[in-house]
């Protein structure tokens, strides 16, 4: 039986949640414009789209990965 080892494993995930956090949290600080709540802003927040028109473009993500990756024969244009 193969022994796994998990500190790599470890090291990796924390690694890169540990980017996540830095990332997050220092351009949170570092740009007030960026945020969710927005609480306390003095920038002009960027324009986010409707949830209709996320949607659309997810699914229309997966659709198309669906359909390169797996090879799915498809009518559609693309």
């Amino acid at each position: 039986m193969k022994k796994i080892k998990t500190s790599k494993l470890f090291l990796k995930i924390s690694t890169c949640a540990t980017v996540f956090y830095i990332s997050f949290f220092c351009e949170l600080r570092r740009n007030p414009a960026f945020s969710f709540t927005g609480g306390g802003s003095f920038r002009e927040k960027s324009r986010v789209s409707s949830r209709v028109n996320i949607k659309n473009f997810c699914s229309g993500t997966y659709l198309n990965f669906s359909i390169s990756f797996f090879g799915v024969q498809s009518n559609y244009p693309w």
